[in-house]
């Protein structure tokens, strides 16, 4: 159950559900009222969970340990997920997490970052926490991170680069100290390959006769 009362200009909501409880204070009472409806559900959930981690730290950390390494691509997590574990939210038990401590974080990146990047880092969270909840049978705060959105920028036209700046681009990689990353740019130019898909690529991939490469594995998971 939950109850508000207003304390010193201010409403105090707490929520007791079978001997837990949680308690904040808000400046308005609608507000107090929502944060209690969206507790007393969460709790009811978490409840359901099983075992209740230390702070949102201690998934990311198994995570980054038991998930990560399964992924195609394992370059990109880590230091995601270190950059996450440096931020106090991530320490705090997992009823303490406030959706506003979240957005004020999303608003805090979005000055440096663009919207499709961070949405990219945000999917990690979410994944953390669906995979918290439904193979390990922890409890998540997966609530708070679905409610935080991230508003993408809407898709501009795709500019083909110059062929002048295909040739300042080649002209540039002659003074690079591998003689390949010429070759490499116009590789990518003509093909299409994103960077990964070109490291990844072994001389079995490619048929100089008929002038085809395959690709065995894609960002997209298919093959090529």
């Amino acid at each position: 159950m939950s109850s508000i009362r207003k304390r010193n200009g201010k409403y105090q909501a707490q929520v007791r559900i079978k001997g837990s409880s949680v308690t904040r204070s808000f400046r308005t009472k609608s507000e107090a009222s929502s944060w209690s409806r969206h507790q007393e559900a969460g709790l009811e959930t978490r409840k359901a969970k099983g075992y209740k981690p230390s702070s949102f730290a201690e998934i990311l950390q198994r995570y980054l340990k038991d998930v990560t390494p399964l992924k195609r691509n394992t370059s990109f997590e880590p230091g995601v997920i270190s950059m996450f574990l440096k931020e106090t939210w991530a320490h705090k038990p997992i009823d303490e997490i406030s959706v506003s401590a979240i957005a004020e974080y999303r608003d805090k990146r979005l000055e440096t970052i663009k919207p499709s990047s961070l949405h990219r880092q945000f999917c990690i969270l979410r994944h953390a926490c669906a995979v918290a909840e439904r193979e390990w049978e922890r409890m998540s705060p997966s609530h708070v991170f679905n409610r935080v959105s991230i508003k993408r920028q809407p898709a501009q036209a795709i500019k083909r680069v110059s062929d002048q700046n295909i040739q300042r681009l080649i002209d540039a990689s002659k003074d690079s100290r591998n003689d390949l990353v010429g070759c490499a740019i116009i590789l990518a130019l003509e093909t299409g390959l994103r960077r990964s898909e070109l490291l990844s690529l072994e001389w079995d991939d490619v048929d100089l006769e008929e002038g085809v490469i395959s690709l065995s594995q894609t960002n997209s998971g298919r093959s090529l």
